[in-house]
């Protein structure tokens, strides 16, 4: 099996179950493809229940999703099914991990810690981070989406929002408050953006485009943390958070997931399951001692 007919095997069977695989996760795929390959010699010629003993046994996948992922396609592609995948030994996310509780607290940033770092950001005139932090939070934004929002995508009246480059290239609609987009129209009169400019940009002192925009919202939300509640916090955290959040609001599950652009609900049933976590705390903490 050679690299390039098993990029063509990915862009087939996504396309059958319907939807397309983002180039950068067709890229991660191909990159293990090849290590496994350059590790285990010609994966073509190993047969499925191999595969899976020596995913098993010779490499650690218990706590990388995406990684379990592409053993699956490989496994798929030599002609597996669905039914052996439950022989793959993992742990991640979506099953045991997710219920650990240091994990959540990792995750999850507390209400009272997001109003400080919202009111030290206001104080301290910082419109560009207000926006950066309240659109992440608001739209439970992954990273590139928030990097790639337009100002065109943005409806200022009704506060509707497009994303129109989400995980596989799906698209989906959040909304903003009219807080949010006070704030944003702001942005858009002190940058001068026109309608099709991305509203968040970063640039080096000189004004030149910093390339690695990802990279540069991940440093700035690090100092931001520090600086305001002394605790590192990256871009994802604001997606846990605001869906996590909206559930304990009292949004309806299936509502939730058409908002975060999740293909499968056990997916949004995590932020369920973290929800009626805090909702038992809650009660345990102001019960009264018989």
């Amino acid at each position: 099996m050679t690299l390039e007919s098993y990029s063509e095997f990915l862009d087939r069977v996504t396309k059958k179950d319907g939807f397309n695989l983002g180039e950068k996760t067709k890229k991660l795929y191909l990159k293990v493809y090849s290590r496994l390959e350059e590790k285990w010699g010609n994966i073509d010629s190993i047969s499925v229940n191999d595969l899976i003993e020596k995913a098993n046994t010779e490499i650690r996948i218990k706590n990388n999703k995406l990684f379990v992922f592409c053993i699956k396609k490989i496994i798929q592609y030599r002609g597996g099914k669905k039914q052996d995948f439950s022989k793959l030994e993992y742990d991640y996310i979506h099953t045991k991990s997710m219920m650990n509780d240091k994990f959540l607290k990792k995750k999850i940033i507390d209400r009272n810690k997001i109003k400080s770092i919202l009111e030290g950001l206001e104080s301290d005139g910082d419109l560009f981070g207000v926006c950066i932090f309240r659109v992440l939070y608001e739209g439970a934004e992954r990273n590139m989406e928030c990097m790639q929002l337009k100002r065109q995508d943005v409806n200022f009246e009704t506060g509707e929002v497009k994303i129109l480059h989400g995980k596989g290239d799906k698209e989906r609609d959040v909304i903003f408050s009219k807080k949010t987009l006070e704030y944003l129209n702001q942005l858009v009169v002190l940058r001068d953006l026109s309608y099709t400019d991305e509203l968040f940009t970063f640039y080096r002192k000189n004004k030149e485009k910093i390339k690695n925009q990802d990279q540069s919202l991940r440093e700035f939300l690090h100092k931001v943390g520090m600086k305001y509640i002394g605790e590192h916090i990256h871009p994802h955290q604001f997606r846990h958070t605001g869906l996590t959040h909206m559930i304990e609001d009292g949004v309806e599950l299936s509502f939730a997931q058409q908002y975060a652009g999740h293909s499968d609900i056990a997916t949004t049933q995590i932020y369920s399951h973290i929800s009626s976590k805090k909702t038992l705390e809650s009660v345990s903490n102001k019960r009264k001692e018989l």
